[in-house]
């Protein structure tokens, strides 16, 4: 079974972490089986979400970013080889608005603007001409910034602000050990579960870090069997146990 990007990386973060270890594709699950010291290890791999509270229910910055991506795609089609721009898009926006700012920022790069100009008299987003440094070349595309900024809220009872780091990650850890925790529980034959928490690596969150994911898992409530047995791993390929 082929592994997935993520899954290939922490596979290998691990393998590096342990050290004298052997390690293959699980059964899905697990993700991965690792021997070490002789014992059999099954491995369960996921990623860490931030996610918002949109429309009474609650959806993940990696989809709003897929959005976005996808209209960068659409855009960056309509820049000349000679110039370059840079979106900014700060809050997440319904469908219908979604389609709206793409409209406007085609018109803005086919008049060629090149001031800084905001959607709907919005700070959060903008569009402006890239201007190259020095010797550099134009990007011949549409470059964007895209995140969630603070005052949005959090899928949780006390609806806290995004803010809020550690309500942030206490979230997005409840939300994982909700997931994988039941799938490890069905796992027999194995002497050690471990989860690896992997922070992604082109896209990942600069506040996540051990001592508040040790804290969220904490108050999320570690299963039994994954005691000891939870680690992240950094864009970096750093792994630390967390739980």
């Amino acid at each position: 079974m082929e592994l997935r990007p993520e899954e290939a990386f922490a596979q290998q973060a691990f393998t590096s972490f342990l050290g004298q270890v052997t390690s293959a594709p699980g059964q899905d699950p697990p993700d991965l089986m690792f021997t070490v010291g002789g014992n059999r290890w099954a491995v369960e791999v996921t990623t860490f979400h931030m996610y918002v509270e949109r429309n009474g229910g609650e959806a993940s910055q990696a989809a709003f970013h897929a959005q976005v991506g996808l209209m960068r795609e659409r855009l960056s089609q309509l820049v000349p080889a000679d110039k370059g721009y840079i979106l900014c898009v700060g809050v997440w926006l319904s469908n219908a608005n979604l389609r709206k700012l793409e409209e406007w920022a085609r018109q803005y790069i086919e008049a060629s603007g090149t001031s800084e100009l905001n959607f709907n008299g919005m700070d959060e987003i903008w569009i402006q001409a890239d201007v190259p440094a020095d010797d550099d070349k134009p990007t011949g595309k549409v470059g964007t910034v895209a995140g969630i900024l603070g005052l949005s809220t959090v899928p949780d009872e006390k609806q806290s602000l995004t803010a809020d780091i550690q309500a942030v990650v206490d979230y997005g850890a409840k939300r994982i050990i909700e997931d994988k925790g039941p799938k490890l529980a069905k796992l027999t034959g194995y002497d050690k579960a471990v989860l690896l928490i992997v922070n992604d690596r082109g896209d990942g969150y600069p506040f996540l870090e051990p001592t508040n994911l040790s804290t969220a898992l904490a108050k999320a409530g570690i299963p039994a069997l994954l005691k000891n047995g939870v680690y992240l791993v950094d864009g970096d390929g750093s792994v630390n146990l967390v739980g």
